[in-house]
């Protein structure tokens, strides 16, 4: 992959936005699908190696802010939002390549939406196996890593379907090459 300034600074740019989002101070019922709706926004723009970047970093960042206090999670965090977004991104591109007859369009809902699907489970199974299996976590933290994981990945990734769309209908971004 060749990495262009336009990436760096496209990729630079979605970091921001979901540090914004994730650092704002909202109630996790907005962060949480706030996150995940950047995630599928920079797989989508930016492409699935900067959206695992921006999702790797977040539970560092989280971490080192205070929001998420709870340091063993964090990499299952990171692995669980790189699922996310290469679930999506790689579901989405194979539907679309094996079904469709013109190349990949920028988005195809239809087919993106079975990505967010795919992408929404594995992570919340990732999650769910981390903190069933492998870190003894505070029952709050178990709570928090189960259930409101799928809710959260399946809002912000249905909203990031919307916003993805409508910027395409604007042509104020362009899919990541």
């Amino acid at each position: 992959m060749r990495l262009s300034v336009k990436l760096i600074a496209r990729t630079a740019l979605l970091l921001a936005l979901t540090l914004v989002i994730q650092l704002g101070g909202f109630p996790q019922p907005i962060t949480g699908p706030g996150v995940n709706l950047m995630l599928i926004l920079s797989a989508v723009f930016a492409g699935p190696v900067a959206a695992v970047i921006i999702g790797c970093l977040t539970p560092v960042i989280a971490f080192i802010r205070g929001i998420m206090g709870f340091a063993p999670l964090v990499p299952y965090i990171a692995v669980a939002n790189a699922v996310y977004v290469l679930a999506f991104y790689f579901t989405s591109y194979f539907l679309q390549k094996a079904f469709a007859k013109k190349e990949r369009a920028l988005l195809s809902i239809g087919f993106d939406a079975v990505g967010i699907l795919l992408g929404a489970i594995l992570k919340f199974a990732v999650l769910y196996s981390a903190v069933r299996f492998f870190v003894q976590a505070p029952p709050k933290m178990v709570q928090a890593m189960q259930v409101p994981q799928l809710i959260t990945a399946l809002t912000g990734g249905a909203i990031a379907l919307v916003v993805a769309s409508a910027l395409k209908k604007t042509g104020a971004l362009k899919k990541a090459q």
